[in-house]
């Protein structure tokens, strides 16, 4: 078997790979049902690096908004067409839509409004097509096929602990990211959480400007947290930079503007590299900025 990714007039636009393994549901092997259709393949090589890769879900809910994409043989077979519409029907082993496929399309991914995979489109039928739906016990099988976590949502800011790190591409660990740009200290939104089989657990992470980084282990790095503080401080120094947030990346203020002024030091932060900041607030409780702590006493 070979999977072709962009595939146009029988030529693979992004590249093509050979199958490596394949693995089914042990359900279908016995009874061929269409309520246990679905089945893995793994590549060779890492072409997912180059597509980009969907999520995996077993939560769904009636006439929420789906989508599924292949290649309808009444449309020649070697062009891309999507189709939407609602999931009108769950089962414990499939969901039925209202969706138009065509014969050609079995195998393509029906996915919900978070991009995330709930089934494999496998019939036409009258009045609804359906998938085999990705209920849990399929989840978890799939999981183990493959060894890739499922990510759930997150949505905070970590700070990179410890140096020497590994930052990965992918869950098969075959490629690590670039560190030129790592450093510790470096503050990054942690988007979603991976509980890896391999007993590890791992964040997905971003920059300000919603570039991602990588995943890391989450042992490298830890939660930004404020710690209530409360205390006047006199700014003492007038060289350091006021910012906007702890990517350090948009000068609000700097120092000398403030030099002499006691301010309200409401929370301090530590970062990594164990640099501490206070977020500042004047007498009329208004909001001055992220100040290092070295330029106050």
């Amino acid at each position: 078997m070979t999977a072709y990714a962009g595939a146009t007039a029988n030529k693979a636009t992004i590249g093509k790979a050979k199958v490596d393994k394949k693995y089914v549901l042990p359900d279908w092997i016995n009874s061929q049902s269409s309520q246990h259709d679905l089945a893995v393949i793994k590549l060779k090589t890492s072409l997912g690096e180059q597509t980009g890769s969907l999520g995996i879900n077993d939560k769904m809910k009636l006439n929420e908004v789906i989508q599924t994409a292949g290649y309808p043989a009444d449309k020649g077979g070697w062009t891309l067409y999507k189709g939407s519409g609602l999931l009108k029907k769950v089962t414990d082993f499939n969901i039925y839509y209202d969706i138009d496929t065509y014969g050609g399309q079995s195998g393509s991914p029906v996915w919900n409004a978070e991009n995330k995979i709930i089934g494999v489109h496998a019939y036409g039928s009258t009045p609804l097509n359906f998938a085999t739906k990705i209920n849990d016990t399929n989840l978890k099988l799939i999981k183990n096929w493959t060894s890739i976590p499922v990510g759930h949502a997150y949505n905070k800011n970590v700070t990179v602990s410890k140096s020497n790190i590994s930052v990965w591409n992918d869950f098969q660990f075959l490629n690590k990211k670039p560190l030129t740009h790592i450093k510790v200290g470096n503050v990054y939104k942690a988007k979603y959480i991976y509980k890896h089989n391999n007993g590890q657990t791992y964040l997905s992470l971003y920059d300000n400007k919603n570039k991602w980084i990588g995943y890391f282990n989450r042992r490298d790095v830890y939660d930004l947290k404020g710690t209530l503080l409360n205390k006047k401080v006199k700014i003492s120094k007038n060289n350091y930079v006021i910012w906007d947030s702890f990517f350090l990346d948009n000068k609000i203020n700097l120092s000398k503007d403030f030099y002499g002024k006691t301010l309200n030091a409401k929370y301090s932060y530590k970062l990594g590299n164990k640099e501490e900041f206070y977020s500042l607030y004047d007498d009329s409780n208004k909001w001055i900025g992220y100040l290092n702590k070295k330029a106050t006493q």
